[in-house]
């Protein structure tokens, strides 16, 4: 069992440590802490009742470095190892900087004896090291080391000695010694040291982050690989209330946030068919921490459900030797959580994405960057832009060569393809017929500014539009197909165009090859033009319209319309593909993929039993609203190398980590107190499955633990004597140095 030595752990962010590492993580642990009534307080409640034989504490002011190196000896000598040290004591400053002297004391504190810290732990570490593991040393130092803090500025000082400390010593520590410095800049945390600056803060931070949100971050730090947390990283977190927000070294290319796992899940096709819940199913795969070259990977958040999912799943789009199994899915869009060092000139990790590529029905996607698209927020009307979104530019712009002119009848336009055609028809200055199934669905289009809606189920199509347009539509776009089609080609004008964007009414029953007598002679007589188009081959223009969608979009000139009904999970794929193509949806059908999913094409895809952070952590940037000085964001947008690293976690994950994790049944062997014979109370080991199943099953180093902790209480005893000599008062379960 890892051991971790804590100071200033009587209170605020130490204790909320000392909570984390020995109840969630199975450390043993020493706590340090000036104050002796804080000490012994934070000593009782969970922490002694579960694992009160495994924690010592003692009371030591850390200026004084005999103090506090005895403190560290006391800690090897009594569990023989020293896996961790967290040099967290720190005070504020308490008179003015010129007219005062205890900003001195403030500086020897946080400065002085954080610097004595870390030779002591050096030393100390040395002495117990393991071959091939290695040690960490984690400095708390503050938001304050990155920015001016006039309300006092010693303790800003201090912050940034020990910041720039850490990036200095860290290379030599880690050539030299194989111990791991790093630091944590928390911005205001909800401790009793910074309560005595509300009123000062009040005006320029609006919420500040909890001691469980940073405690148990800063144990995902310390639980990272040095490929992850190198060392010399100094990590920042922020919040706005809603999110935390965290910025690592440029040089990490694994968000250390993102907690990768092993294995992922996506739906694959396996046999044909139109029936897309029979041609497909989820499988698990492995994943690469590190993508080959040119690539990310992406924690996909949403991904978009399409009309065209069933032909894909019949084969439709590969001729008659469709390359079995074929990852399902068009779009998604989520966060890089790795990259290939190759491309962090292009994309970094953190960056909201979004692509066009086949395996969106997934948890995890590995994607070239050249076929990433940048975006500030991975959210579901980003994946409404893709599929439909591009299909309506392009095809209006390539195929329709739509004109002011021009009356044009779109159908199926309460879609999520249909949406934008109706609203880029608009703008091109069009007049715009469009059809509908219900009167819900008309109201839409009539907010999207359609001229003329037709409700299908309630009105005859032909009917209006030769009542209404005796002499013709001058372009039909064409997303039905059967009768649909048939009426829509025959209220052509003379010159007319008919773009066929789909077929959606044919695709459930196998999308059968039409036998309309006729047409050729009707074209021929009105010299009329029938005009296919197929997405995919106009790739090289998606970067130029997706960015012409994404800013129309994001200045709120373009309305993105997204289907009521959710969907959350993988699993609910396949319920999304069904309402769609059922006629169900209004607008783009949405879901969450790993989260999420998207439609008219997608839904909503969650998948909660995945405990591993990645489905809380999106991306937020830019900075929402507000002055530079109320603004965090701002702040902190300053001074990272640009918004796209900016990673954030939500800040509710608590409640949902505790949901999907469950309690952790492995009890520590328990080691009565010194000069009691030892007693090990052997308990079954709960372990958590990567795919989010908790299984019963025995430690399978049960006997080296169980002759570990023999002998540990057998130097317990031994070192009852030893303490004493050391000159130690004992109080309670505490120590006094």
């Amino acid at each position: 069992m890892k051991s971790v030595w804590i100071s200033g752990a009587g209170s605020g962010i130490g204790l909320g440590l000392a909570h984390e590492m020995v109840l969630n993580r199975m450390y043993c642990a020493t706590l340090v802490d000036k104050d002796g009534s804080s000490l012994d307080r934070a000593l009782q409640g969970d922490l002694r009742d579960k694992n009160g034989d495994l924690i010592q504490g003692y009371q030591v002011d850390v200026t004084d470095i005999d103090a506090q190196r005895r403190a560290f000896a006391a800690h090897v000598s009594t569990f023989g190892s020293l896996d961790v040290a967290i040099l967290n004591a720190g005070i504020g400053e308490t008179d003015d900087f010129v007219g005062g002297e205890d900003w001195k004391k403030c500086l020897d504190v946080n400065l002085v004896a954080v610097m004595e810290g870390i030779r002591i732990a050096v030393q100390n570490m040395q002495r117990v090291q393991t071959a091939g593991e290695f040690q960490t040393i984690m400095v708390v130092a503050s938001a304050g080391a990155l920015w001016a803090m006039p309300f006092s500025p010693v303790y800003a000082a201090s912050k940034a000695g020990v910041v720039m400390l850490v990036k200095s010593l860290a290379p030599r520590l880690w050539k030299k010694n194989r111990i791991r410095l790093v630091a944590v800049c928390p911005q205001f945390v909800d401790t009793p040291l910074v309560a005595r600056y509300a009123a000062t803060l009040r005006s320029t931070v609006k919420s500040m982050l909890t001691v469980p949100q940073v405690s148990r971050i800063m144990a995902d730090i310390i639980g990272e690989d040095s490929s992850t947390i190198a060392p010399g990283d100094v990590m920042s977190l922020m919040t706005d209330g809603e999110h935390t927000v965290y910025r690592v070294s440029p040089k990490v290319t694994l968000s250390p946030y993102s907690h990768v796992p092993r294995q992922a899940r996506k739906i694959i096709v396996d046999k044909m068919s139109h029936d897309f819940r029979k041609a497909t199913r989820i499988v698990s795969f492995e994943l690469n921490k590190v993508p080959k070259p040119g690539h990310v990977l992406v924690k996909n958040s949403y991904c978009g459900v399409n009309a065209s999912d069933v032909n894909f799943s019949a084969g439709k789009y590969h001729g008659n030797k469709p390359p079995l199994p074929m990852d399902a899915g068009f779009e998604a869009t989520g966060i890089v959580v790795a990259a290939s060092p190759d491309v962090a000139d292009h994309v970094r990790v953190g960056q909201a994405v979004a692509f066009l590529q086949y395996g969106g029905f997934s948890e995890y996607k590995e994607v070239h960057f050249k076929h990433c698209f940048k975006v500030q927020k991975s959210t579901p009307e980003v994946i409404a832009l893709l599929t439909s979104g591009l299909t309506a530019s392009i095809a209006l712009e390539q195929a329709a060569r739509i004109q002011p002119d021009d009356t044009v009848l779109i159908t199926a336009a309460a879609g999520g393809t249909g949406q934008f055609f109706v609203q880029l028809a608009k703008r091109a200055g069009a007049q715009v017929i469009a059809t509908c199934g219900s009167e819900e669905k008309g109201k839409l289009l009539s907010k999207l500014g359609a001229d003329v809606i037709i409700n299908y189920k309630v009105e005859n199509v032909k009917d209006v539009l030769t009542k209404r347009f005796p002499k013709g539509v001058s372009l039909v776009i064409e997303l039905v197909g059967g009768d649909m089609f048939d009426t829509a080609l025959k209220s052509l004008c003379p010159n007319g165009r008919l773009v066929i964007i789909g077929a959606m009414s044919q695709y459930g029953s196998g999308w059968q090859p039409s036998a309309l007598r006729g047409v050729p002679e009707r074209l021929l007589a009105k010299n009329q033009s029938l005009i296919g188009f197929f997405l995919l081959n106009y790739a090289k223009l998606f970067q130029k319209h997706f960015n012409m969608l994404y800013n129309l979009w994001r200045d709120s000139k373009l309305h993105v319309a997204l289907d009521p009904k959710a969907f959350h999970g993988i699993d609910s794929v396949f319920d999304a593909v069904e309402w769609l193509q059922n006629g169900d949806s209004q607008g783009k059908v949405t879901g969450e993929d790993s989260p999420k999913i998207i439609s008219p094409a997608r839904p909503r895809l969650e998948t909660p039993t995945l405990v591993p952070v990645s489905d809380r952590h999106v991306l937020v940037t830019p900075a929402p609203g507000g002055s530079r000085s109320e603004s965090i964001y701002e702040l902190m947008r300053d001074w990272v190398h640009g918004p796209e690293t900016l990673v954030v976690a939500l800040a509710n994950r608590e409640k949902q980590q505790q949901q999907q994790k469950g309690s952790c049944g492995l009890q520590p062997p328990r080691v009565r107190t010194p000069g009691a014979s030892s007693t090990i109370d052997q308990k079954p080991l709960t372990c958590h499955m990567d795919d989010g199943v908790m299984a019963n099953q025995t430690e399978p180093n049960l006997e080296s633990h169980l002759r570990r902790w023999k002998a540990l209480g057998k130097r317990r005893r031994e070192e009852f004597q030893h303490r004493k000599a050391l000159g130690f008062e004992k109080l309670g379960r505490r120590m006094q140095i």
